[in-house]
């Protein structure tokens, strides 16, 4: 993950994710509800990618969860640290906004205490990725 990323979620007491970021392939679409862009042309080459496989509503932009939110996120890549530190910025509110738009339209995601006792003490299955689950969509 590049450092200033990491910077900015340290800033704002995140652990570090250890993400490593990876192309997005047209096969997931198979196994996912929703993939989330966080800009524009984001949204439009994951729904070309995907053609006749994504069905209406599966690709989202992030900011549409979120009145009044910008509708594109920049890429803060060719920035500084305070273009990673906008970036998370916006991105905090739009992703409370879509958790609150998940929890008020499908109750049946909500977590419950038996499975985040699950998740705590034996974390997830290597390899395995529960049918529905969301990935992250970096860099389109």
């Amino acid at each position: 993950m590049d450092p200033r990323a990491l910077g900015a979620l340290a800033a704002r007491g995140y652990p570090n994710p250890r993400h490593v970021a990876r192309q997005f392939e047209r096969s997931w679409f198979a196994e996912l509800d929703l993939v989330v862009g966080l800009a524009r042309r984001h949204t439009q080459t994951l729904t070309s990618l995907g053609g006749a496989s994504v069905a209406p509503g599966q690709v989202a932009l992030l900011s549409s969860y979120l009145r009044g939110a910008p509708a594109d996120i920049a890429d803060p890549y060719y920035g500084d640290d305070a273009d990673f530190d906008a970036c998370l910025a916006a991105i905090e509110p739009c992703v409370a906004a879509l958790a609150a738009h998940l929890v008020e339209t499908e109750p049946w995601r909500r977590p419950t205490r038996c499975s985040l006792h699950h998740r705590r003490a034996h974390g997830r299955v290597r390899g395995r990725r529960p049918p529905g689950r969301a990935k992250e969509m970096t860099g389109a």
